[in-house]
């Protein structure tokens, strides 16, 4: 039988990107609350660098990590942290090269138990 569109969707292994820029008042509280919104989404903060430029504002960037399926949520919480200037969003379907991992593992595992066999006798 052929999968259904809603199961062939659900096994797919993907990646979502956003990109937002806002203007806001102070990066360093704006860092905070950001930090306290991953969090809460299960994510965390993976970096953050901030630049004075020659007109003296700061310009800053924090990328986080979060689940794709918290992403959404995550933006809401964000936007109000100041004035949206941009948004980008896009995704990477990974299903391919994660089962094609998934099956060299398993593969991995078991040349691991013959070769242990092996060195048992």
């Amino acid at each position: 039988p052929a999968e259904t569109p809603a199961a062939a969707t659900a096994n797919r292994k993907l990646i979502r990107n956003a990109t937002v820029q806002l203007e806001i008042v102070s990066f360093d509280d704006a860092v905070q609350k950001i930090t306290a919104f991953a969090s809460e989404e299960h994510g965390y903060v993976a970096t953050t660098s901030s630049l004075k430029q020659a007109n003296g504002k700061l310009r800053g960037e924090v990328v986080v990590k979060v689940l794709p399926e918290n992403l959404d949520r995550f933006l809401q919480k964000i936007r109000g942290l100041g004035e949206l200037k941009n948004q980008t969003l896009g995704s990477e379907d990974v299903t391919k090269a994660y089962f094609d991992t998934d099956a060299r593992l398993k593969n991995a595992r078991v040349m691991e138990q013959r070769l242990i066999e092996m060195l048992k006798t």
